[in-house]
């Protein structure tokens, strides 16, 4: 279909497969801040995972998933990650330091 000279193509949208998730059903994410792992977090709610994430700072994407009532903890403290958590997910700009990091090696997650 074309409109003034410019070209226009209709894509049918749909969510990559994640089979590979199958049998993870929650997942805690370190960094959820940053505009990638924010939208990681969405996709995973989309396809039904239970989601927990923290982030050090405040920030507008940290406010976006507030606002669709999936709760961002603001700390680093090893609790964020709760006890029936499958798979961490963090940013790089996290040192192995990092409280929840270090929890989740000690838990072998």
């Amino acid at each position: 279909m074309t409109c003034e000279g410019s070209q226009y193509l209709i894509l049918r949208y749909s969510l990559p497969t994640m089979a590979f998730l199958d049998n993870i059903q929650h997942i805690h994410i370190i960094g959820a801040g940053g505009i990638g792992l924010s939208a990681l977090v969405k996709l995973l709610r989309a396809h039904a995972k239970n989601v927990s994430c923290s982030d050090i700072n405040v920030t507008p994407m940290t406010e976006n998933l507030e606002s669709l009532g999936i709760h961002v903890a603001i700390s680093e403290d090893a609790r964020n990650i709760p006890v029936d958590t499958q798979l961490v997910i963090y940013s790089s700009a996290y040192p192995e330091s990092h409280g929840e990091r270090a929890e989740a090696v000690r838990r072998g997650i």
